[in-house]
C-alpha cells in the first residue's frame, strides 16, 4: 500500500494533470491512426490512399488497383500487360501502346499477350527482371535488376555492348 501511494505521487508529480490528459489524448489519436492504415507487401498506405500491386510474369501478368479501407486492403483485378521502361516495370492497358526498350507493342490484355514488332536491339541487353517482366536495358547500364536464370536467382547485372553481365551472387530480397 506504502508502495502504491509513493508511485502515484511520483507519476502524479511528473504529470500535471492537464498534461497528463493531453498525453492520454495524443495517445488516443495515435491509436486510431494506426486503425486507419493498412500494410501491404512491407508497404504502409493512409486510409483512402489507392495504389497498384502490378506483379506476374509478361505473359501472365496480374494487375491490381487497390484501396486502404479503414486498415484492411482491397484489391480489384485489372487486365493489363506488363513491360520494362528505363529499368521500372510498369502497366499498360488493353490497347493501350508502349515500347520495351526495343519494340513498339500494343498490349491486348484480354487475350495476355500483346502485340510487338520483331526488332532484335544487338546493341541493347534483352532481361527479365525480377517479376519474371521481359524487358531491354541499354548499353552501359550497371545496375540491371534481372533475374538469373542459370542461378536460379535474382542478381544486379550490367549491360555491355549488348551482353548481360551478371555476378556470382544472388541478392536476397
Amino acid at each position: 500500500h506504502i508502495e502504491k501511494q509513493w508511485y502515484q505521487r511520483r507519476v502524479r508529480g511528473l504529470f500535471p494533470p492537464a498534461m497528463f490528459s493531453l498525453l492520454l489524448l495524443l495517445l488516443c489519436v495515435l491509436q486510431g491512426m494506426a486503425a486507419n492504415t493498412c500494410t501491404h507487401h512491407e508497404a504502409i498506405y493512409q486510409d483512402g490512399e489507392t495504389f497498384q500491386d502490378d506483379h506476374g510474369e509478361s505473359d501472365h501478368p496480374l494487375c491490381q488497383d487497390c484501396t486502404c479501407d479503414k486498415g484492411t486492403v482491397n484489391c480489384e483485378t485489372v487486365p493489363c500487360c506488363l513491360y520494362i521502361e528505363n529499368g521500372e516495370q510498369k502497366r499498360a492497358l488493353n490497347g493501350q501502346g508502349y515500347s520495351d526498350g526495343c519494340n513498339r507493342c500494343r498490349c491486348n490484355a484480354k487475350s495476355g499477350y500483346s502485340m510487338c514488332t520483331l526488332m532484335w536491339c544487338a546493341w541493347k541487353c534483352s532481361y527479365e527482371n525480377w517479376n519474371h517482366v521481359s524487358g531491354w536495358a541499354e548499353d552501359g547500364d550497371s545496375k540491371i535488376m534481372a533475374f538469373d536464370h542459370d542461378g536460379e536467382c535474382p542478381k544486379i547485372c550490367s549491360c555491355d555492348k549488348g551482353q548481360l553481365s551478371c555476378p556470382d551472387e544472388c541478392i536476397v530480397h
